[in-house]
């Protein structure tokens, strides 16, 4: 469970508080990969995972300027063993273990840098939720805007999506 202190586990009994190592306790997203390694991402500390072997920190330093801020929103790993990262200011990134793609309103079709909320699908590609521009797919290299869910007028625009084994969508704001 990712909350504003940290993230804790509930191993049998009781509860364990797994926050240490963490750069910001202020957990936005929890997701789990193929590996079955647990990702975070927090609102200023970057994204971390926890392996067989601990915690490693991917912020902008020890990524080498590749994930571009530490303003994360989300988190979701995709089929594929990827992890998306959905950030406040610089769009999304896709991590594959051995390199960074961002997309951003400048060079894909995204609709906004602030990307509040991610969906993969499962024929492949990702549903991309964000602050003011509404739902967006990503579906190999085409981008689909104009789902039918507008952000609206909302301080928080789309929060979070959903999808039904036939591939219906929610969304809510």
């Amino acid at each position: 469970v990712g909350t504003r202190r940290g993230i804790a586990r509930w191993p049998g009994t009781g509860s364990e508080n797994m926050t240490m190592n963490l750069q910001d306790s202020h957990i936005r997203g929890i997701t789990t990969d193929a590996n079955d390694s647990l990702w975070v991402a927090t609102n200023g500390g970057g994204a971390a995972r926890l392996g067989q072997t601990g915690w490693r920190i991917f912020d902008t330093a020890t990524t080498g300027g590749q994930l571009t801020t530490s303003l994360l929103n989300t988190i979701q790993a995709d089929p594929a063993a990827g992890v998306w990262i959905g950030t406040l200011t610089d769009g999304l990134f896709r991590y594959t273990g051995t390199a960074w793609t961002r997309y951003d309103t400048t060079g894909s079709g995204i609709t906004d840098n602030n990307v509040t909320a991610l969906l993969p699908v499962s024929a492949g590609g990702m549903w991309i939720g964000t602050r003011t521009g509404g739902l967006t797919r990503l579906s190999g290299a085409v981008w689909t805007n104009g789902s039918g869910f507008d952000s609206g007028p909302d301080e928080e625009g789309l929060v979070a999506v959903a999808a039904t084994p036939s591939e219906g969508r929610w969304a809510c704001s």
